[in-house]
């Protein structure tokens, strides 16, 4: 039963990464379209670039070219909950000292 459990907990993990890829698509789009700088080739070029990874304890959100753009904690990591997002620091590592979302409650 308790890996049931913890298996409908990975759902909503993802689930809730789904919706984070979509904001970040959308943000994407929004950015190029009042930048006024329109490139429909540019916009799916990036759509279809976007990769999720596994790294330890962290879901790696990359583009084609495996820069980071963020990372997902799968489990509480110290201080912070799962599902909190870390930005990329110093040659594309987490940023572990201060969350900036959290997936799960859809704040980013």
């Amino acid at each position: 039963m308790n890996a049931l459990l913890e298996k409908r907990g990975d759902l909503n993990l993802r689930s809730s990464i789904d919706k984070y890829l979509e904001h970040i698509k959308q943000s994407f789009k929004d950015s190029m379209y009042s930048a006024g700088s329109w490139d429909e080739e540019a916009v799916n070029r990036f759509m279809q670039s976007v990769r999720v990874s596994s790294r330890g304890e962290l879901i790696t959100i990359s583009d084609g070219k495996r820069k980071a753009h963020s990372y997902i904690a799968t489990k509480n990591i110290g201080n912070y909950e799962k599902g909190s997002i870390f930005s990329s620091g110093w040659f594309g590592k987490p940023s572990l000292g201060y969350p900036i979302g959290n997936v799960l409650s859809a704040n980013y």
